[in-house]
């Protein structure tokens, strides 16, 4: 507090870069198991980064020299654009539109409080689709999750289970990509 502003500053910014460092360091394993562990660092990174563009343009003495320095800033920055663009992309890609429609169907015809099983390779990507709560696989026996309160079956991919399924209980809506079956009214096996 009673240091100048610009020394107060960058101890400032330098004792958070040791609190993250100390941070990464005790949490090194989840560090490399889980990417959210590094978003502490996303603004210390931003305010160095721009501190140094400052600096990098300062430094400049001369009309042509800043130009030239804004013209590199100016390209690195629509380098990191254009890099983070191609990084994040494939966030937007849809791999099996089959999940989007059953969980649009889904959505639309079950009640709002239905608890759904919809396997996808232990994905919960369609269980999230559905716009439900419930399973995103299942476990041996179907019965354990019917007694656990299941009440319908979503699915995309025909297996077995699926087949079985459909021979045992009555069937809620389907299409050539997926199928909704009620589980509340199953038949038991004979």
């Amino acid at each position: 507090l009673v240091m100048p502003k610009k020394k107060a500053e960058w101890i400032f910014y330098f004792s958070w870069l040791a609190g993250l460092l100390v941070f990464i360091t005790y949490f090194a394993t989840g560090n490399i198991t889980h990417d959210y562990y590094q978003l502490p660092l996303v603004p210390l990174v931003v305010i160095f980064s721009a501190k140094g563009v400052i600096l990098f343009y300062r430094l400049a003495v001369n009309f042509w020299q800043r130009i030239f320095n804004a013209m590199v800033i100016f390209g690195l920055v629509v380098m990191m654009l254009a890099m983070g663009w191609y990084e994040t992309k494939g966030y937007w890609n849809v791999n099996n539109w089959a999940i989007v429609k059953a969980g649009q169907a889904a959505d639309r015809l079950l009640p709002a409080n239905a608890k759904v099983v919809a396997p996808y390779n232990n994905d919960s990507a369609f269980l999230y689709q559905t716009n439900r709560v419930g399973w995103p696989s299942v476990p041996e026996n179907i019965g354990q999750l019917i007694a656990d309160g299941a009440e319908y079956y979503v699915a995309v991919n025909f297996d077995g289970l699926t087949h079985e399924l459909m021979e045992r209980c009555p069937i809620v809506a389907r299409s050539k990509d997926w199928i909704i079956i009620n589980l509340r009214q199953c038949q038991r096996k004979k």
